[in-house]
């Protein structure tokens, strides 16, 4: 069952030029660009989203605004280059994280693995007793 409902959401992604992976409860969307081409990349992505919204909603399905994250990465050479404004999805005012959590890996916005090598590191000297 879940294969016919993301089918559709895939072949929505694909149109729009965006990668997506689908997991049982949750959806993820990423596309890459240059500095230069950042705001037209993003209004691709955002038409994207409520392309997919639009087919949730007319198959009955509940999307929740409230449960989706987004983040803006860059290498450290251009991450000061990044805009830290929000994105507006079905209504809702969206922040940019700072990191976000993707099969227990973290990843920071840039790109640096900082944030999971400290996850890491604290569990690890919690488990040997430090």
């Amino acid at each position: 069952m879940f294969v016919l409902y993301t089918a559709d959401m895939e072949l929505i992604a694909r149109r729009q030029g965006v990668e997506a992976h689908f997991y049982a409860d949750d959806s993820q969307m990423y596309i890459f660009s240059k500095p230069s081409d950042a705001k037209t990349t993003e209004d691709r992505l955002l038409r994207c989203l409520d392309d997919m919204a639009w087919w949730m909603k007319s198959n009955h399905l509940c999307l929740n605004p409230s449960k989706t994250q987004f983040m803006r990465c860059a290498t450290s050479r251009h991450h000061g280059q990044l805009s830290t404004a929000p994105i507006e999805f079905c209504g809702a005012q969206i922040q940019p994280e700072t990191s976000v959590c993707n099969l227990s890996v973290i990843i920071d916005s840039a790109i640096s693995f900082q944030p999971h090598r400290a996850a890491w590191s604290a569990a690890a000297s919690i488990s040997c007793g430090g």
